[in-house]
């Protein structure tokens, strides 16, 4: 399947943000490829009891969150369209 799109809300309090990847029931695969071909360090949902979620640590300096928020786009968009599968 491919993945239909990201869902997340802003959290009103921390610095963790936990989308749900749609079309991803299992993230681990999602987050080797993001981090072999992305860069970007992100932990799979099922550590944390929920598949298809990926926890993001956002504690960072504006521009490197804006970078790494960037890169995890594009590595979603090219592991949905084929790229890590």
């Amino acid at each position: 399947t491919d993945c239909d799109a990201v869902e997340s809300y802003v959290p009103r309090h921390g610095l963790i943000a936990f989308p749900r990847v749609k079309g991803v029931d299992d993230t681990r695969a999602l987050v080797a490829h993001l981090q072999a071909k992305h860069g970007v360090d992100v932990v799979p949902g099922e550590f944390f009891g929920a598949p298809g979620h990926l926890r993001v640590g956002c504690g960072l300096p504006a521009e490197s969150l804006r970078e790494g928020l960037a890169r995890l786009e594009r590595g979603i968009a090219d592991y949905c369209s084929g790229g890590g599968r």
